[in-house]
């Protein structure tokens, strides 16, 4: 008997809260979509894209020269002491320590200003979301982006994004 009363209490709140859950104003957006189309974007994955061509051209060097150190080693096997060889060794050994060491350093740098380039951005683009639903009404504005995966069924006619396109000044 307590059971059912129980059940039947839980069911009458839920029919109680019913009419609130079905006054909510529900939108969503794609913010990866919109973000492509943000020239700040472009401007700081360009920036991003360029640093890291320069890391790149950096490791490539090193490596040539680690190769090049290599290659002179081989070629003198025969006429070097192994004093001399043993010394080219540690020496070749620290050098690809040394690129291993930069080659961390590079990514971990190449991270931080992308958090520091693009932070500014999703701050921006989130200020737009902001605007639109506080202008719009919205009680919830869900992000239905791919790599997001909150919306699991939407329909069209709440989507938002050419809204904050609208209030970014790209359309």
């Amino acid at each position: 008997m307590k059971r059912i009363q129980r059940l039947l209490t839980v069911v009458a709140f839920m029919l109680a809260a019913a009419p609130a859950f079905a006054q909510l104003n529900v939108g969503y957006c794609n913010t990866d979509s919109i973000i492509v189309k943000m020239p700040e974007y472009q401007t700081a994955m360009a920036q991003l894209e360029a640093l890291s061509a320069q890391y790149r051209q950096e490791i490539q060097d090193l490596r040539a020269e680690i190769t090049s150190k290599i290659q002179n080693a081989q070629a003198n096997r025969s006429t070097w002491t192994q004093l001399r060889l043993q010394k080219e060794a540690e020496e070749i050994q620290t050098m690809q320590n040394s690129l291993e060491a930069y080659q961390q350093e590079a990514q971990q740098d190449l991270m931080t200003q992308e958090r520091a380039l693009l932070e500014p951005v999703v701050e921006k683009l989130q200020d737009a979301v902001n605007s639109v639903g506080t202008e719009n009404g919205y009680d919830y504005i869900l992000d239905s982006s791919v790599s997001r995966g909150v919306v699991i069924f939407r329909k069209d006619s709440h989507d938002i994004s050419q809204k904050v396109l609208a209030k970014l000044g790209l359309i």
